[in-house]
C-alpha cells in the first residue's frame, strides 16, 4: 500500500508539472541549512543499506527559490543515490562556482551507460529495472527532477560510469542568489536541535540499531544500545536514559513487551516507545501504561515531534525540584 501511494504521488506531480499549474513561489532560504537537514534525514536509510554518508556544504549559501520545489530536488537525488548504491559512500557537496552556486551528489553506485545518459531523465525508465518491478518504483524519480528544474531555471550535469558510480550536479543561477532575510518556512520543524537526550536503542538487526542510533545522534542525543533485554538489562543501568526505542519483535523467544515489562520498573521517569510494522497494537494495553507506538518505516517526523514533547517535560520536572 505504502509502495503504491508513493506512485500515485509521482504519477500526480508529473501530471501536475506537465499540465502547466504548478507555478514557483519564491522565497529567500538557507540553501546550506536545507542541505544540511535533508543529509541529516537521509543518513538513516544510508545507514540500513550500510553505505558511509559524507557531505561538504559551504555555510552561509543562500538562494531566492521555490522552497518545496528545492527540497523535492534535493531528496529525489539523495533516495536515488541510495537506492542504485549497493556498497561504498554517498557525497553531498555545496559551493559557490564562479557565478553559480553547485549541489552534487557522488555515489559508488551500479553507474549509468553512455548510451542510457539521455534516457535516465525521462518518466518510467529505470536503470537495472528491464523486468519492470513496480517495488523499486516507476521511474519518476528524477522525471520529477528535470521538470523541477526547469521550472527554477537551474540545469542538472550528469557524469557517470558503469560499475563505478554516478555524479549528478545541479547548477543554479547567479540571479538566485539573495541577500534578504531568511526565510525558515523552507522547513517549519528542522531536524536539527540539539536535544540533550539520553536514547536507548534496543533491536536484533545490527543494521537498525546502528540506524537508528546515528539518527538520533544527529539531532543531538546522546545514545547507547543493546540486541536483547539481558544484554539492555545488564549495560544500561548506569546510564539512566530518558527514553527507549524498543523494536517489538526479537530473536530467541524476546520480544519488545518483556524488555518494557522488564525495565519500565528500573526507569519509572522513561519515555518508552514500541516500534513495530504490526497495524493491530492497541490489543496489547501499550498506551494505558505510558507507552507510545510508532509505526515502521519511522518517520523523522514523528521522532522529532516525540523528542520535542520528551524536552519539554524534562524542563518542567526541573523547574518543580
Amino acid at each position: 500500500i505504502t509502495s503504491l501511494a508513493s506512485q500515485l504521488h509521482s504519477l500526480l506531480d508529473v501530471s501536475k508539472l506537465d499540465a502547466g499549474i504548478v507555478e514557483p513561489k519564491i522565497t529567500t532560504l538557507s540553501y546550506s541549512g536545507l542541505v544540511d537537514m535533508l543529509v541529516r534525514e537521509s543518513r538513516y536509510d544510508a545507514n540500513l543499506a550500510g553505505l558511509a554518508i559524507a557531505s561538504d556544504i559551504e555555510p552561509d549559501i543562500k538562494i531566492a527559490t521555490d522552497s518545496i520545489m528545492l527540497t523535492q530536488i534535493v531528496r529525489n537525488l539523495l533516495t536515488n543515490a541510495i537506492k542504485y548504491t549497493h556498497r561504498g559512500s554517498i557525497t553531498i557537496k555545496l559551493h559557490r562556482r564562479d557565478d553559480q552556486i553547485a549541489l552534487q551528489i557522488i555515489d559508488t553506485g551500479v553507474g549509468i551507460a553512455e548510451n542510457d545518459k539521455h534516457n535516465v531523465f525521462e518518466e518510467f525508465y529505470q536503470v537495472g529495472n528491464t523486468h519492470r518491478d513496480a517495488s523499486k518504483g516507476l521511474g519518476l524519480g528524477l522525471a520529477i527532477v528535470q521538470r523541477l528544474c526547469n521550472l527554477l531555471g537551474a540545469t542538472i550535469e550528469l557524469e557517470s560510469s558503469i560499475g563505478k558510480g554516478t555524479s549528478v550536479t545541479v547548477v543554479h543561477p547567479v540571479s538566485d542568489l539573495e541577500t534578504g532575510d531568511l526565510n525558515v518556512a523552507a522547513n517549519p520543524n528542522p531536524p536539527t536541535r540539539n536535544y540533550g537526550i539520553k536514547a536507548h536503542v534496543i533491536d536484533d538487526h545490527k543494521l537498525i540499531r546502528q540506524g537508528t542510533c546515528s539518527l538520533l545522534n544527529s539531532l543531538g542525543c546522546e545514545t547507547t544500545a543493546a540486541a536483547s533485554t539481558a544484554e539492555s538489562l545488564a549495560t544500561v543501568r548506569s546510564d539512566n536514559p530518558d527514553v527507549f526505542f524498543v523494536d517489538l519483535r526479537l530473536e530467541g523467544g524476546d520480544s519488545g513487551l518483556y524488555a518494557i515489562e522488564s525495565l519500565q520498573p528500573l526507569f519509572r521517569d522513561a519515555h518508552f516507545i514500541m516500534i513495530s510494522g504490526d497495524t493491530n497494537l492497541e490489543r496489547l494495553g501499550l498506551e494505558q501504561r505510558g507507552v507510545t507506538i510508532l509505526q515502521k518505516p519511522l518517520k523523522i517526523d514523528d521522532i522529532v515531534e516525540l523528542l520535542d514533547d520528551i524536552k519539554t517535560r524534562k524542563l518542567q520536572k526541573l523547574k518543580v525540584s
